[in-house]
This record gives structure tokens, sequence and C-alpha cells, in this order.
């Protein structure tokens, strides 16, 4: 078990995919999305003269996810789920009172695991939806090495888990 730290913040992104409708109104899908983000959190613990703060700030994400909906008239809700991918920095500070030195380290890494998530889509015009969904992705795990700050040349490398779950919203053209 280790510290856990809670994000919020907001993402912007873009995504291409393709959709294929059957007959009988049921709709597979493929997409590909990338989002930059804001996303951060952070945690301290004090102890004594000193407290140590651990920040996570998540970079970048993205995945590709395959969909299963079923269009009723103009709406269609769905089912998606697949492969997330997302970059993380995880920073870990201490500060103290004199006669020890404040330090600072940080490292990042690039995790890789699953998404899952539901939405519903509307046709807006011709060739423009509209989306509301929520994801769940799990990035698994990772390992940071973190550098002795203090100048004595030694370093650590621990593993950590990254997990988010977002609300997305957005429009498609249809080409």
């Amino acid at each position: 078990t280790g510290e856990g730290v809670s994000f919020s913040g907001l993402f912007v992104g873009g995504q291409v995919g393709y959709n294929y409708q059957l007959g009988n109104d049921l709709v597979f899908g493929l997409e590909g999305d990338l989002n930059w983000s804001n996303e951060s959190g952070t945690t301290s613990v004090v102890s004594g003269a000193s407290s140590e703060s651990i920040s996570s700030d998540l970079n970048w994400f993205g995945g590709v996810t395959g969909h299963v909906g079923y269009a009723w008239d103009n709406v269609m809700p769905y089912l998606l789920g697949g492969v997330s991918v997302g970059n993380n920095t995880i920073k870990i500070s201490e500060t103290c009172v004199a006669p020890c030195t404040s330090m600072s380290t940080s490292d990042s890494a690039t995790h890789m695991g699953y998404t899952v998530g539901l939405g519903v889509a509307a046709m807006l015009a011709t060739r423009l939806s509209g989306f509301v969904e929520v994801r769940y992705a799990d990035y698994g795990s990772s390992n940071y090495t973190f550098t002795d700050p203090s100048g004595g040349g030694g370093s650590i490398t621990l593993p950590a888990s990254l997990t988010d779950t977002t609300v997305r919203a957005g429009l498609n053209f249809h080409f």
C-alpha cells in the first residue's frame, strides 16, 4: 500500500473513428483519441519538523476503443472498451526546518492499461453529432526512479498505479 493522490482538472483533445451500422440498427465502431491534460493532485505528510509533498500530474492520455451501440432514430446509446495509455509525472518534495536541507525530485513514466465506459451520441445536423460519455481508465503500474536531490548520488525506484475517471463531451464531424 502507498499514498494515494486524487486527480482533478480539465483536458482537451481530439479523436478519429469509424462507425458501421447494421440493418437492425446495431452500430459497431472503432475510435482513437489523444488528450492534453492538466489533471493533477497533491497529498502531504507532516512529521516533526519536516513535511513531504507528493504531487502527480497527468500530462497526456489517450486510447483505442471499440464501441457497440443501438441507433434509435437520431440518438445512440453505446458501450465502449479498449486500450488506454497515459503519461504522468510524480514529484516528491521535502520541506524542513534547519539543520536539514529541503529537497525535491521527480520522474515521468508512461502507463498502459484498459478503459471502459458508456455514453450517448445524437445527430445534431446532417454531418454533425454530439456526445457525452463517462470513461474509467486503469493505466496499470509503472516504475518511477527518484534521484537523491541532496547530491548523494543514490536513487530509488518505486512502482505507482494510475487510474482516472473522466466525463467527456464533444462534437464529431461525419465525412
